[in-house]
């Protein structure tokens, strides 16, 4: 047998009208190494065999136009065609059709359904009927060399592969069946599932099996070997083996182990609805950034269904407020760190711009190349909100909007930085309000408050838009008359603010008359720095109400004389620490949960000997202008921590006690250790010591604060915010302080009642506490409507006199130990 023999492949062509018969009948021919070329029609099979070389020809019976009896009988009318084997496939398997088939030349006939694993047989003995002699040993040759193949297959097959009889005795199994076997020492041929595996795995496998029987037709299962020794979920597909007549004569079976791929469905499953339950919106795009899935919370926070956006990119989302740069450091940033977290205004469906916080991640494969990114975002447009409002408390006066004590220092001092590298000059103008008070104690605050704004409004008249003014608080206001050198303006400007305030106000069908007092103090003559010009404006305007106000005081230095006071007092107070002249009274902080004390707030007092009580408003600043505080405030501590533990010798162990810390204080290098000292001295359990630190001084350096405040919570301390709302906090520096306690400022407690600016920043500051899980103390509280609307508000603690006045150490133990009566109003 020569070459060209051996590697010549039998060519076939398949003539059926229908391409779903064609199919399988292609794929199992192909399969047995045959050419195959297919016809629709007989027609177009004439046509074909003129034109090429076939060795076989399949021919369907039942066809259209021109039937398979005709078409065999055409072909066997050619020249080429009259040795050609033809094997007729139909379903009509009565005698009269089958005798019209070899009527018509056939050589031998299928019928249907057909028996896929006996057409490529049959087929080759057709062809090897056709050839010479010497082919039939080549054609067994190649047979045995497809057995070997197919055995190699099946043995080498990572599915289980095997085949029973009707009795359910295995006949073959492959390698990879054997290995599941659960009982080894069973040999497989003639055993059944009984004999090779668990009760319930083999009763499962014998349902499958008496279901696949009694349909005669292929079917898929999960099934399940639960027993501790198996523990395995496999896909078999069983299907009946049947013969030539088409009778089951067993079952075969290719299963596949898919135990871990199950548990890998399971944990994206998980996963999924870990997504869906999260009140995040999570987005995961592809590396190119397409999108692959969005979770519920993304739908509901931008109004995009899932549906919508897959497919799409993240840019659908685009706000517009973003250049280009920000998205391509967002992208650089990404790549190079696999991460990225930032804040991202974004547009919604019904066009709302909004702001949210992202964060994105890079979902790396085993090779380390990115294969999803993950983005996690919230909307924060309630947070942003909440900043707004602190961020308006923070610098404007919420009564009359204009700058308050902070922006003002921000801009003198600004403006002291500008003059300085212009050699320029400016000035600056202290505003006090003349009988104010009377008005304001004869008709009320609300009437107070809105000749303030009148007040405001009639001061920024007088003028330039370069110029600034402030409320600093009260009736005090400032003014900075930028870029101005000729102190006959500073005049004119006074005077015309002055003339203007004399002016009647017309405020609920009354008029009112103030007047104003104004100190006027120029840089760099009467100061270089915002402590300098301030004081000394504040000099030159306690000057001109000494004259008896409406008229204005240049500042000068024989006015320094009147500070000679303030300088006798600062000798006394060094005096007062001397002669034990300092001690501390305490106001009790009430749970408005139980309406008992649970603390209280530790404040100095100064009893002089021919002044008699001497106010903190007086001495304070000047002890901490004097670094004054720094001794006074070590005293204060340990006559605090004292008296805890004095309070828990008798029992008293529920009352923390809170002591102030002032700026000064807070910058002393020796604090903490001075603080470890005395919480050492007098052995105070955790908790007991609370420690209050202005608002101001905590984001005056928030990197330094967080330090120092994390060391004082390690010490066992309670950390609160004092004044909260006065200052100039930011969330994002906030929310980095390791604090207990938000305690708001009395001057918003005040007039919550009658101002609603009051009430809504009194309202966001416990809402701002609740989200970060601090507690809030309302200070300064007065009255029972004040009361009542903290406790609405769900305010934890409140102090003020509606409950008590400080009281000594003494009196003070007395309200704890007896607290009913003197609690009874907060009931």
């Amino acid at each position: 047998m020569n070459q060209a023999m051996q590697s010549y492949t039998p060519r076939l062509l398949i003539v059926d009208d229908a391409f779903a018969e064609r199919l399988p009948m292609r794929a199992v021919l192909e399969q047995e190494g045959f050419d195959i070329d297919e016809a629709e029609s007989g027609q177009e099979a004439l046509e074909m065999f003129n034109k090429g070389r076939y060795d076989g020809i399949i021919l369907d019976v039942v066809m259209p136009t021109m039937n398979g009896f005709e078409t065999c009988s055409e072909i066997r009318k050619l020249a080429s065609g009259r040795l050609i084997p033809v094997l007729m496939v139909t379903g009509l398997d009565d005698h009269a059709s089958i005798t019209e088939a070899y009527n018509a030349g056939a050589t031998d006939f299928l019928t249907k359904p057909v028996n896929w694993d006996l057409v490529g047989h049959r087929v080759r003995y057709l062809l090897r009927s056709s050839r010479l002699a010497q082919d039939l040993d080549l054609s067994q040759q190649e047979l045995v060399e497809k057995q070997e193949l197919l055995d190699a297959f099946i043995n080498n097959s990572p599915a289980a592969i095997s085949i029973k009889g009707l009795d359910r005795k295995y006949k073959m199994a492959n390698p990879e069946f054997i290995r599941h076997c659960v009982y080894k020492d069973k040999n497989v041929f003639g055993s059944t599932d009984h004999d090779l595996f668990h009760k319930g795995f083999s009763n499962q496998v014998t349902e499958h099996d008496d279901l696949v029987l009694k349909e005669k037709t292929p079917k898929r299962f999960e099934e399940h070997c639960l027993e501790e020794e198996c523990n395995k979920v496999h896909f078999s597909v069983r299907f009946p083996i049947l013969n030539a007549q088409g009778e089951a004569t067993g079952v075969g079976c290719i299963s596949t182990d898919i135990t871990e791929s199950k548990k890998t469905q399971e944990s994206l499953l998980l996963a999924r609805r870990v997504i869906e339950s999260t009140n995040e919106s999570i987005m995961i795009t592809d590396p190119n950034g397409v999108i692959l899935d969005v979770n519920s919370a993304f739908e509901e926070m931008t109004g995009f269904g899932r549906e919508e956006v897959i497919g799409n990119k993240p840019s659908l989302l685009k706000s517009g407020r973003h250049a280009v740069d920000f998205y391509k450091e967002m992208w650089e940033t990404l790549l190079l760190t696999g991460q990225w977290e930032g804040e991202v205004w974004d547009r919604r469906k019904s066009g709302d711009v909004f702001p949210k916080r992202l964060a994105i991640s890079a979902v790396k494969n085993s090779e380390g190349m990115t294969q999803y990114y993950v983005g996690i975002s919230t909307d924060i447009t309630t947070q942003k909100a909440t900043e707004e409002k602190l961020q308006q408390l923070a610098f404007y006066d919420p009564l009359t909007n204009l700058p308050n004590r902070t922006l003002f220092r921000d801009r003198l001092t600004h403006e002291i930085d500008q003059a300085a590298r212009r050699k320029d000059q400016f000035a600056v103008l202290f505003i006090d309000l003349d009988r104010f008070k009377h008005v304001n104690d004869s008709l009320g605050h609300d009437v107070g408050d809105e000749l303030l704004i009148q007040v405001s409004k009639r001061i920024e008249s007088c003028l330039r838009r370069s110029d600034t003014v402030a409320r600093l608080g009260g009736d005090e206001f400032t003014v900075i008359l930028s870029s101005e050198s000729n102190p006959h303006v500073y005049a004119q400007i006074a005077e015309k603010i002055i003339s203007e305030l004399r002016q009647p106000f017309h405020i609920r069908e009354r008029q009112l008359y103030i007047g104003a007092s104004i100190g006027i103090v120029s840089y760099p003559a009467e100061g270089l720095t915002y402590e300098q010009l301030t004081k000394n404006a504040d000099t030159a305007m306690y000057r001109a109400k000494a004259a008896g106000g409406s008229s204005y005081r240049f500042f000068s230095p024989e006015m320094d004389k009147e500070n000679m006071t303030r300088l006798s007092l600062e000798e006394e107070l060094h005096m007062a620490m001397e002669r034990d002249e300092l001690a501390l009274h305490y106001q009790p902080k009430v749970d408005l949960g139980s309406n008992s004390v649970v603390g209280v707030e530790a404040l100095i007092r100064w009893h002089h000997p021919s002044k008699g009580m001497v106010s903190p408003v007086q001495f304070i600043p000047l002890a901490e202008e004097n670094g004054l505080i720094i001794p006074i405030g070590q005293w204060v501590l340990e006559t605090a921590c004292q008296q805890a533990r004095s309070w828990l010798d008798q029992g008293i162990d529920s009352v923390r006690v809170a002591v102030n810390l002032s700026g000064r204080q807070f910058q002393n290098p020796d604090l903490l250790d001075d603080i470890q000292v005395t919480l050492d001295r007098f052995n105070l359990p955790r908790g007991s010591i609370e420690l209050e630190i202005t608002e101001s001084v905590a984001m005056d350096d928030v990197e330094k604060t967080v330090a120092i405040v994390e060391r004082m919570r390690t010490m066992g301390l309670h950390i609160s915010v004092d004044d909260f709302g006065t200052g100039y906090s930011s969330l994002s520096y906030l929310k980095k302080l390791p604090l207990d306690c938000l305690k708001v400022d009395q001057s918003f407690v005040r007039d919550l009642m009658s101002d609603s600016d009051d009430a809504a920043i009194v309202d966001s500051i416990i809402s701002l506490a609740r989200s970060m899980n601090l507690s809030v103390v309302a200070e300064g509280v007065e009255t029972s409507d004040q009361l009542s609307f903290l406790k609405e508000k769900d305010c934890d603690e409140v102090q003020g006199y509606f409950f008590s006045k400080p009281l000594p150490a003494e009196a003070m133990t007395q309200l704890i130990l007896n607290p009913v009566q003197a609690l009874q109003a907060a009931g």
